[in-house]
């Protein structure tokens, strides 16, 4: 069983204390700034009116995307491989919990696995070296960086002649 190492729980801190600063700290306080400013400027009808039909659509589509780019990516780092064994033939892969998602497990023949390219994208801004590994409909990621062994994994899976 090979599993990962203190860099994979150093981003497993990150990704989650940015969920918590969108979602539980950003958007309701700048929901707060809004409505603040609203009552700060109930006697002026203009500055109302911009708050209204300016601000609030702004701030409003911020935070459609800040969700939206939060969601995608508990779901990458679901989908990132925490732990895997290569046993007889079989692959069995653990998957990083986040918050409600709770760790998904896989077990394949290593015959009904496809591999794909050796670095991929990774949170849409970097490439990250490493492996996407298909299992049925689902992408999975081993990152290099999150394994000591994985020159040895491999190895391994190369003795299975998938790579």
């Amino acid at each position: 069983m090979y599993t990962s190492n203190y860099l994979a729980e150093e981003r497993a801190k990150s990704v989650k204390l940015v969920i918590v600063q969108v979602i539980f700290l950003m958007t309701p306080l700048s929901g707060l700034f809004i409505y603040l400013m609203y009552i700060i400027n109930k006697d002026s009808k203009t500055a109302q009116m911009l708050i209204l039909f300016m601000v609030l659509p702004y701030s409003l589509a911020v935070a459609v995307f800040l969700i939206f780019a939060v969601r995608l990516m508990i779901k990458r780092w679901n989908r990132t491989i925490s732990s895997l064994n290569i046993d007889s033939g079989n692959l069995t892969v653990k998957t990083f919990p986040i918050f409600w998602y709770r760790p998904r497990n896989y077990s394949s023949n290593i015959s009904n696995i496809t591999l794909e390219n050796r670095s991929f994208q990774w949170y849409g801004k970097e490439k990250k070296e490493g492996i996407k590994i298909k299992i049925g409909n689902d992408d999975l990621y081993f990152v290099n960086y999150y394994f000591d062994d994985y020159d040895k994994i491999l190895n391994n899976l190369s003795a299975h002649d998938i790579i």
